[in-house]
């Protein structure tokens, strides 16, 4: 978990997993072990690259896979993409040694597209992601069990997909700009580049990944979902919170900011969305109408409590005080810090992400209006 909360790569490969996966969890709540249990551990479960090889090949699961086995697959999947994306983002990794002499900016120039564009990393993703739905649809079957009480597994579920969907070294990058041009007394012409930098490339994320946006984002609201319900102080809560809110608000600035289309084109959609114009983030949505948000949401209202209407102007600053109340309640109490009581947090990453997210807040109105002058520079040249 560290490694994508701290965006950096861990030295171990996932070929290193050959370890058997761990016992599922009914195993160890058992006095006695009986004949089934018995014939499970004497087969062994299987390693973690089989049950991911599995998963990836037939879309299905190896049997007899407990919660942490189920964690550790979402876990081998960020190591499987990330180990894609940097093999095939190497601007050597499509050209075929000669004897000949060649020019190296005619090797290098043609790698200058992101990693998550290039096809064979996005059909990664795109399998990965249907390897998740694998692991969501089984959740769900534990989740009508227990009578609709959600599990730790789902938000591991939920945040995976905002790990392999979202751009999220931008995201990150961005708040911790903010966080330290907020800290500045005087502005940084880099910085501030860096920070045009990182936005422009968000947007285009939501504009011309808008399927994948939107999917993000269906996501980024289950989190919050799961976090006002089913909180258990997990360590891996504060991020999740964290990057949802990144997430939608992220979405929320730059759609919000772009200029309606004078001309909509008749859309073959338009008689299915009728009934279904709204959808609500942050509530368990029926599977349909997440296909069909993500298929045609430009004609949809996505809606979050006490927020609203996310693509309204004024709701960015609504997601962040959003995210800062759900990142708040994570604490034991409070402390007392001169005259000021603060909230004592579980982990302290929390209160790092409150920072960021409160400086994203200070200047989430220049943002909004650096997002439309870009875009207004881009129509003009285009």
């Amino acid at each position: 978990m560290t490694a994508y909360e701290s965006d950096f790569r861990t030295h171990m490969d996932l070929s290193d997993g050959k370890a058997p996966l761990p016992c599922p969890e009914q195993i160890w709540n058992e006095p006695i072990l009986n004949k089934t249990q018995v014939l499970i551990l004497n087969n062994g479960p299987p390693s973690l690259c089989f049950a991911l090889d599995v998963l990836y090949t037939e879309k299905r699961l190896v049997p007899n896979l407990g919660e942490l086995s189920r964690i550790l697959l979402i876990h081998g999947m960020y190591r499987r993409v990330w180990e894609v994306t940097r093999c095939r983002g190497d601007h050597l990794s499509d050209w075929v040694p000669t004897a000949l002499s060649e020019p190296r900016y005619g090797i290098t120039s043609g790698k200058a597209i992101a990693p998550p564009s290039i096809p064979v990393v996005s059909r990664w993703i795109n399998g990965s992601s249907d390897c998740l739905d694998v692991l969501h649809w089984s959740a769900k079957s534990t989740i009508l069990q227990a009578s609709g009480l959600e599990h730790p597994t789902v938000l591991h579920l939920h945040l995976s997909r905002l790990i392999l969907l979202a751009p999220v070294s931008d995201l990150q990058e961005l708040a911790k700009l903010k966080q330290e041009s907020r800290s500045r007394s005087e502005s940084n012409l880099y910085s501030a580049m860096q920070e045009q930098s990182r936005q422009n490339s968000l947007l285009k994320w939501v504009v011309h990944d808008q399927y994948k946006a939107r999917l993000a984002i269906i996501h980024a609201g289950s989190v919050f979902w799961y976090l006002r319900r089913y909180s258990c102080g997990a360590v891996i809560e504060p991020f999740a919170n964290y990057l949802a809110t990144l997430v939608l608000w992220t979405y929320s600035i730059s759609i919000s900011a772009a200029k309606p289309l004078a001309n909509s084109p008749p859309s073959s959609m338009t008689y299915e969305l009728q009934g279904t114009s709204l959808i609500q983030l942050d509530r368990p949505c029926d599977d349909e109408l997440v296909q069909l948000f993500v298929r045609s949401g430009e004609r949809m209202t996505p809606y979050m409590a006490r927020v609203g209407d996310i693509k309204s102007r004024d709701s960015a600053g609504k997601i962040l005080r959003e995210g800062i109340k759900l990142l708040s309640r994570q604490g034991t109490g409070s402390r007392r810090n001169g005259s000021e009581r603060l909230p004592n947090f579980i982990w302290g990453a929390a209160e790092n992400f409150i920072s960021m997210l409160s400086a994203l807040g200070a200047a989430s109105s220049q943002d909004a209006i650096a997002i439309i002058q870009t875009q207004d520079a881009g129509r003009g040249t285009g």
